[in-house]
């Protein structure tokens, strides 16, 4: 009876290690793998004041490009699929006077921008289909795509008298007002949804390189810190004090022809949720995978 439990113990314990096979002639692979990767990249927002019209050249256009840091964590348990949790820290940024003013007039006159820091919690589930359709017949070369949701941290700011003020704090629409169809303010946490696609290639049995896509879905329209309509000034002073009502009507109203708009006058598009996009490099090491 003691050899029994020892036998079953034994079998037990074993079972909950990794399982490992040959993954060339000098390295032994696990099933799951467990990886850590660190990435760096470039990422532009789709906001109400991103460009849909040709802009004044590349280097104005570069401005609303910019970099991203981030880590991952990936669990692996087939070539098939694995989970990635990640965290990601850029930046974001975009302006209506980068717009052709020629194609764009109405945009180049509302004069309106924005930046933000960012900061993404993530947990993504990717799949291979090159196992399926065998593209590539090793393992050296891999084509995943995936979904994932995540947390997203954000603060639109906008430079005003040599200062960047924060936009959320001065209710540029409205938000927080107690007056008609007023709107509560907006959240700086979002959730996110996010399509990705990537190349994966083995740089050596432990290291890999991939290279990703990502488009991030958002469920506000405010990561601009844009969306509905102008309101009148007198509100600004309802709220704040006379200071602080001032830089926020200037921070709501930036048109370059100075004229103060009705509150029936759109300032940005609520039809459409705010997104943005990015390009990522990883580096990951295959913790698990041995040397014979």
């Amino acid at each position: 009876m003691k050899n029994l439990f020892y036998l079953l113990t034994l079998f037990g314990v074993q079972s909950c290690f990794a399982q490992y096979y040959s993954y060339n002639n000098q390295f032994s692979d696990a099933t799951p793998r467990f990886k850590i990767a660190v990435a760096g990249g470039l990422q532009k927002s789709e906001t109400d004041l991103s460009s849909g019209y040709t802009q004044t050249g590349w280097i104005n256009y570069s401005k609303t490009i910019h970099g991203t840091t981030g880590i991952r964590l990936v669990y692996e348990p087939s070539y098939y699929w694995r989970l990635e949790f990640g965290y990601e820290k850029g930046k974001l940024s975009d302006a209506d006077s980068l717009v052709n003013p020629q194609k764009a007039a109405l945009r180049y006159n509302r004069n309106l921008s924005f930046q933000t820091e960012t900061q993404l919690v993530f947990l993504n589930v990717t799949f291979s289909p090159n196992e399926w359709l065998k593209i590539w017949k090793n393992n050296a070369i891999d084509w995943q795509i995936g979904m994932g949701v995540g947390c997203l941290k954000f603060n639109p700011k906008a430079y005003f008298e040599n200062e960047w003020h924060s936009l959320h704090s001065y209710s540029t629409e409205g938000q927080g007002f107690l007056y008609d169809n007023g709107k509560a303010p907006y959240s700086l946490t979002q959730p996110v949804v996010i399509g990705t696609t990537s190349l994966q290639v083995d740089l050596h049995p432990k290291w890999q390189c991939q290279l990703s896509f990502n488009y991030y879905f958002l469920f506000t329209d405010y990561l601009d810190d844009v969306s509905e309509y102008y309101i009148q000034d007198d509100l600004f002073h309802r709220y704040f004090d006379s200071k602080k009502a001032a830089i926020a009507s200037q921070l709501s109203n930036r048109r370059r022809d100075g004229v103060r708009v009705l509150s029936t006058e759109k300032r940005g598009n609520p039809e459409h949720k705010d997104a943005f996009a990015g390009i990522r490099l990883s580096i990951l090491y295959v913790v698990n995978r041995k040397r014979f």
